[in-house]
This record gives structure tokens, sequence and C-alpha cells, in this order.
């Protein structure tokens, strides 16, 4: 879906990418600005959500030290999801991938 243009926004959704390789160097070059500071601050408007799910975050920030989404900077916050709003921390688990074939 992401090769068919599903995920882009604007006039450009739907339009397919030409190739896989146009697709992932626009990732690299997305997460490469994401975090080009280092893994401890949060880049503005680069929003955690856009690149990794509640769990890859809640990991990510227990890494940092942190066991809530309330231990966070008022600044860090708001940068953290794009909607603004949290999930609940302890109900964040890891989903079994399920493979169909």
């Amino acid at each position: 879906m992401f090769l068919d243009g599903k995920f882009k926004k604007g006039a450009d959704k739907n339009v397919p990418y030409k190739s896989a390789s146009e697709l992932k160097g626009l990732f690299t070059k997305d997460i490469e600005e994401t975090f080009k500071n280092g893994f401890a601050r949060v880049e503005v408007k680069n929003h955690f959500d856009k690149h990794f799910c509640d769990f890859t975050i809640q990991q990510f920030l227990i890494s940092l030290g942190y066991h809530s989404f309330d231990e966070l900077k008022e600044e860090e916050r708001s940068l953290i999801y794009k909607c603004g709003r949290f999930p609940v921390w302890d109900e964040i688990t890891e989903e079994p991938v399920s493979v169909s074939i």
C-alpha cells in the first residue's frame, strides 16, 4: 500500500512511487531528519507516531528512563503524537504479527 501511494497526502494520494528504492530513500531521509540530534530529543514537526507504533514509542521512552507519559517535559509531550492525545501507558502492548499465506 505504501508503494501504491495510499498514505500520501493531498493531490499525491494514490499516485504510486516510481520504485521501492524511491520510497526507501524518502523514509531514510525522513528518519534521519527526525533523529539528527540524537534519540534523546524530539524534533519539531516530526512526531514519533509518524514512524513508530505505540509500543515502539513506549519502549523507546522506557530506554530513556521514562515510566509514563506524565514524566515528559511539556514541550516534548506535544511533539510525540501528532494528534496530541496519548494512549493509556499501561495498556500499550506488543501485538503478535500474523502472517497470512
